[in-house]
């Protein structure tokens, strides 16, 4: 089975502040990181917005996957844990392709996996997520 992760922890080196409760993350997906071979890469930009506790993905786009994809979500938060974020049953996924888009906001829920909001919020911030296509 081929994975690509896609280490949410890229981007959030490059986050931007915009406001008190928006914070900016510029995306650069690399398949590489999955440890299988893949040379899949992508990239766009994700927004938290820490009052409503909403994530958005803007224009995620990947290419370049050896075979079609069967799902994709946001475990969490390290390599080897649970799914926290199902993006496919979100809507925000379509499975497959070898190459997409992917669009679409979720809000955070308080309690997933243990794990209030502010938890969570660190846990993106600090490079501790990761989308994960295979």
């Amino acid at each position: 089975m081929k994975k690509l992760l896609l280490p949410l922890g890229l981007f959030v080196a490059t986050c931007l502040v915009a406001s008190a409760q928006t914070v900016l993350f510029n995306i650069t997906l690399n398949g590489a990181n999955a440890g299988t071979g893949s040379s899949a890469t992508g990239s766009g930009t994700a927004t938290l917005n820490t009052s409503t506790h909403a994530l958005t993905l803007s224009n995620i786009t990947y290419s370049g996957l050896g075979s079609n994809t069967t799902a994709a979500h946001i475990p969490g938060p390290l390599p080897g844990t649970g799914v926290l974020y199902d993006l496919v049953s979100r809507s925000l996924f379509t499975t497959g392709t070898t190459s997409g888009t992917i669009n679409g906001s979720f809000n955070l829920v308080d309690g997933t996996s243990g794990y209030t909001f502010a938890q969570q919020e660190t846990q993106l911030q600090s490079n501790q997520w990761y989308i994960n296509i295979h």
